[in-house]
């Protein structure tokens, strides 16, 4: 998902916020993918950091193909954020 794709996506999950809080919560996310760009990742990439982050399942003992099926899933919702 690109930058302005993921924009958009959580402008319409912030609404009923009030404008100014949206704003600055856009702002926010807007300059933490142009910081990651800056480090090299590509926008989609850099985006991807940070839906990641919001999804981020890491529990201890859990058996390798169960934590693969998640991180799958994880994968496959970064498309459909």
């Amino acid at each position: 998902m690109n930058k302005e794709k993921f924009l958009d996506a959580l402008r319409r999950r912030l609404s009923g916020l009030p404008q100014e809080d949206i704003d600055e919560r856009i702002a926010f996310y807007e300059e933490m993918i142009d910081d990651r760009m800056e480090e090299g990742l590509s926008e989609e990439e850099a985006t991807a950091t940070i839906i990641r982050g919001f999804l981020d399942v890491r529990i201890d003992g859990l058996p390798d193909a169960l934590q693969k099926q998640i991180d799958d899933a994880i994968d496959s919702a970064d498309h459909g954020f």
